[in-house]
């Protein structure tokens, strides 16, 4: 069963970090090093990328086709959270804390992903503190909008 509560998915999910977000410059030397850590992955229309509850592997960015991010309980209950953006990077949390995957992306039609491991990725950020800065900004302006979704949703 899936369920689209639009009340309460979209104002308390994740807001989506997308890779151009930590890469501001195209020919850079970051991107070429974060370029080089990456490996495409395909998969077709209906596959998951994290299994429930699974033990995080690393991160996928999202370069073509069309997925969904679902919140699962069991296998009786799904509930839609939101489309993925081109070039978002999905399962960053998860990989960053070390915890696992607590919502799940579902593909809607045949997607292609760049794959970058978990150990791989952190080591990236220690050695690149630009990104690595940009990337904070970002976490930290979404847990400021999370906070204040919450009191507003709360009445506070």
């Amino acid at each position: 069963m899936l369920r689209s509560d639009k009340a309460a998915s979209p104002t308390l999910s994740r807001a989506p970090v997308c890779i151009d977000d930590l890469l501001l410059h195209p020919g850079s030397d970051a991107r070429r090093h974060l370029t080089a850590l990456q490996h495409k992955t395909f998969f077709s229309a209906g596959e998951r990328l994290f299994p429930l509850r699974e033990s995080r592997r690393g991160v996928f960015i999202l370069i073509k086709g069309r997925a969904q991010l679902i919140s699962e309980a069991g296998t009786h209950f799904r509930r839609f959270v939101r489309f993925a953006k081109a070039h978002e990077i999905l399962g960053l949390s998860e990989s960053i804390e070390n915890l696992p995957y607590l919502v799940n992306v579902e593909t809607i039609t045949p997607c292609v992903f760049e794959y970058i491991r978990r150990d791989d990725f952190l080591r990236y950020l220690v050695n690149e503190p630009d990104v690595c800065y940009r990337l904070l900004k970002v976490l930290g302006l979404s847990v400021h909008r999370k906070t204040t979704d919450f009191r507003r949703i709360a009445g506070i």
